[in-house]
């Protein structure tokens, strides 16, 4: 029989040897470390509610970020600025570092309309032969200004000097002139009686497109980026211009809905909006599909005969 000398001894060389040794409490150590708890993970739950509803990344100024549009993903502080009536970038200015104006003229004077700030640069006198009074003018695919009068096809530099491209018997009352994304040429006629749309090349050869029955041009014509091509017509049974869609291969038309202002001599489709110009100094913005259009703002002592697209 053991000892109670020889089972204490025992019992204290196990405790040496890997055995569980109490602590001063006579508590048993089960592996937490006294007085140092682990640190709670942190959980990012996002931006607080309703600052940032279009997840751009930026929060709504009235959270104390600077997204000025919390609505549209588009605009923020590191979006590209464009052509438009919005500040994309949050800057406070619009448009800035950018040329947004097009081409409109009189006749006998080029400027250049910013719609976006409703300003009018008068670029200089829009020079041709022998004084011969400008038809109307559009941009070719390469940006280059080309303007009709009765006897010729110009082209024009930024400040309205001309050079003649070629000679064209243009067709009585021609008023408008577009051009395509090809560099193919339209013009469209105003006559009481028969009224059509023509093709012409660079080498001044015009072709009848077809008529443009029922309705006539009343002073221009564009095409948009799509190729689609307008034309502004009378109304003759209401007030103001109609905006004419003209089918490119055979000159069939289809009335797209009224302005509701008269003269509108010239039409631009820039930066992806369609404009007007009037012979009353109005600048329009106008919806290409339904034809409606409002009046951004008046310049009463200038007179627009005709415009081009801007880009």
């Amino acid at each position: 029989m053991k000892s109670l000398t020889t089972i204490m001894a025992t019992l204290s060389l196990a405790c040496g040897d890997g055995g569980v040794t109490p602590d001063a409490s006579g508590l048993v150590d089960a592996g937490v470390t006294v007085g140092t708890d682990a640190a709670a993970p942190v959980v990012d739950s996002g931006p607080p509610p309703g600052c940032d509803q279009d997840n751009d990344g930026f929060l709504a100024e009235h959270c104390g970020g600077d997204d000025c549009d919390d609505r549209a993903r588009g605009r923020n502080p590191r979006a590209s600025e464009r052509c438009s009536f919005e500040d994309e970038n949050c800057s406070g200015a619009n448009n800035e570092n950018l040329d947004c104006t097009f081409f409109a003229h009189s006749r006998d004077s080029l400027y250049r309309i910013d719609p976006f700030m409703n300003r009018v640069h008068n670029a200089g006198p829009l020079r041709t032969p022998a004084g011969r009074g400008i038809l109307d003018i559009d941009r070719d695919p390469n940006g280059v200004l080309v303007g009709v009068t009765r006897n010729e096809l110009l082209s024009f530099d930024e400040e309205g000097r001309f050079e003649v491209v070629a000679s064209i018997d243009t067709p009585p009352n021609t008023n408008g002139l577009a051009i395509d994304s090809t560099g193919r040429i339209f013009l469209t006629q105003s006559d009481n009686d028969v009224s059509n749309a023509y093709t012409v090349n660079l080498a001044g050869e015009l072709s009848v497109l077809g008529s443009l029955a029922p309705y006539r041009s009343s002073g221009d014509c564009v095409v948009l980026k799509d190729d689609s091509l307008l034309m502004t017509a009378p109304d003759e049974s209401g007030d103001g211009d109609l905006l004419v869609y003209i089918n490119s291969q055979n000159a069939t038309t289809r009335a797209l809905g009224s302005l509701g202002f008269e003269k509108v001599y010239g039409l631009s489709a820039s930066f992806g909006y369609l404009f007007g110009v009037s012979d009353e100094g109005r600048v329009l913005l106008v919806d290409p599909n339904s034809g409606n259009a409002e009046e951004l703002f008046r310049r009463a002592d200038l007179r627009f005969w005709g415009a081009a697209n801007g880009d």
